[in-house]
């Protein structure tokens, strides 16, 4: 599992005009701070933060050892302090880097790139996450280049595949509200560079955290899947389910930030997926900010919100019901983040994203 995303601040309200007669006002007129939205508040709030971790033995020794039910664990610039910088594919990480969407993530990455890779493309239809995955024919589509070209048929119906796929992507997202792009991965098996025994793999990552754990105690436990990629813009994400296999993922977030939710294992979990299944629970309104008064009171029954960010490294387990979603915030990527973030609302729609790189 992998994400991210990043964000910028407003800047003070300048000196008004004069008008009536023509005076200016003695004091510059400054910005009110606007009160906590919902989504601030639980971040802000102890009782549901993540277990935080600085160095990388203590981490490591919660991955291995510790409990992940009903817990997040995050290690603070874990790509760098795992030795895993420069370990996903650069292309697909520098394109998410210089774009805040998929149409402008599939402008830049181009559509040769996007034909060697796969993966599941998602868009919301009246709040349910749909997958694009078949043609009218009910043939599956064979790549992300194919899918991302097809997404011009949620526009309209009868429109035939767009010419590109940051065209298709573009008409889709603008119908939809947004398009994510989960379990990315290269289309066909290829020679693992860390493999001691000959594995293939369709990871983007030529590294993982499993080869660089001390005494190489990743490669002997009784599984661990080499995983995917999962990227879009702010306002996108993983809708709420739980994993088909109940096992810890295992994130690495390259760029953005990312709000990660769980809630307890047991009756919870079953309550918030009959509830909440596929929608995208924590969606804030793109122009108020704010959650639907169901969507706040179900959040905050979660056990545990994180705001992930540039670098960092989490642990969960797939066994609790989860979400996520790309935000913006109002510090920048490198930036120090606060105890308490604030959360930009911004619609996650095709159009030019107001320069928020996206989340991978």
């Amino acid at each position: 599992a992998e994400g991210v995303d990043e964000c910028r601040g407003g800047p003070a309200a300048g000196l008004a005009k004069g008008c009536g007669g023509g005076r200016a006002p003695s004091e510059p007129a400054m910005e009110r701070p606007s009160a906590p939205s919902t989504m601030e508040r639980l971040l802000a709030d102890p009782a549901k933060a993540p277990r935080m971790f600085e160095r990388c033995d203590e981490f490591v020794d919660a991955l291995i050892a510790g409990k992940h039910v009903d817990e997040i664990c995050v290690l603070r610039d874990g790509v760098r302090k795992l030795g895993l910088a420069g370990s996903i594919r650069r292309d697909v990480l520098s394109a998410v880097q210089h774009s805040s969407t998929i149409p402008e993530w599939a402008e830049r990455l181009g559509a040769r790139a996007l034909d060697e890779l796969d993966g599941r493309v998602y868009y919301w239809d009246e709040g349910r996450e749909r997958t694009l995955k078949r043609d009218r024919d009910g043939n599956l589509h064979r790549s992300v280049c194919e899918k991302l070209c097809a997404a011009s048929e949620l526009a309209d119906e009868n429109a035939a595949p767009a010419p590109t796929p940051a065209e298709g992507a573009q008409a889709g997202g603008r119908a939809t509200g947004g398009l994510y792009i989960a379990e990315l991965s290269h289309r066909r098996l290829r020679p693992h560079p860390c493999s001691l025994g000959g594995e293939r793999s369709r990871t983007l990552s030529a590294r993982d955290v499993q080869d660089v754990l001390p005494g190489g105690v990743g490669r002997v436990l009784p599984s661990w899947d080499r995983g995917h990629a999962f990227l879009g813009g702010a306002g996108t994400g993983s809708s709420v389910h739980v994993d088909q296999v109940c096992w810890s993922n295992v994130g690495k977030n390259y760029t953005g930030h990312k709000v990660l939710a769980i809630w307890p294992l047991g009756a919870e979990t079953h309550r918030i997926l009959d509830r909440w299944y596929r929608f995208l629970l924590p969606r804030p309104d793109p122009l108020t900010g704010e959650l639907s008064e169901d969507a706040a009171a179900d959040l905050a029954t979660a056990s545990r919100v994180a705001l992930v960010g540039p670098g960092d490294v989490f642990v969960f387990s797939g066994a609790n019901a989860h979400t996520t979603l790309v935000v913006p915030t109002r510090t920048g990527e490198g930036g120090q983040r606060s105890a308490r973030p604030r959360l930009r609302a911004r619609s996650a729609g095709g159009a030019a994203g107001g320069g928020v790189p996206g989340c991978l």
